[in-house]
């Protein structure tokens, strides 16, 4: 009777550690799986709302881009800092992330401020991931 005690005991030991073992398996790819989804879903969020403003600021006005003498961004004629400015700066107070226009590589229009002068960090070059 003690032995199979023991042995009853053994199988729910080994029984318990097994579907621990399986618990936190399972649960490190739900994680893994959910937080890719999560990064995909943003990525594909952020993408969207590119399109949208650069669909937004192609039929907005016609004629090509171009930096103005004055180093300011042109879509044709027209001279977009102003009137996108103010709308780059409530997207990132509503959304917390920060919206920058380039042409090239370079910054001409964004919401980002540099810490230590407290400007926008306009004609700054976009790093290699951007």
């Amino acid at each position: 009777m003690k032995r199979n005690r023991k042995l009853v005991a053994s199988i729910l030991l080994i029984s318990s550690i097994a579907a621990i073992i399986m618990a936190s398996v399972i649960t490190a790819i739900g994680i893994f799986y959910t937080r890719e989804a999560y990064y995909d879903s943003f990525a594909e969020e952020l993408h969207a709302a590119a399109l949208m403003i650069e669909d937004e600021i192609s039929h907005e006005w016609k004629g090509n881009w171009s930096v103005s003498e004055e180093n300011r961004l042109m879509k044709g004629s027209y001279d977009i800092y102003d009137s996108y400015l103010m709308q780059l700066d409530d997207l990132h107070e509503s959304t917390g992330i920060h919206f920058t226009i380039f042409y090239g590589d370079t910054r001409y229009l964004t919401s980002m401020v540099d810490s230590q002068t407290g400007l926008r960090m306009e004609g700054t070059k976009a790093s290699e991931e951007v």
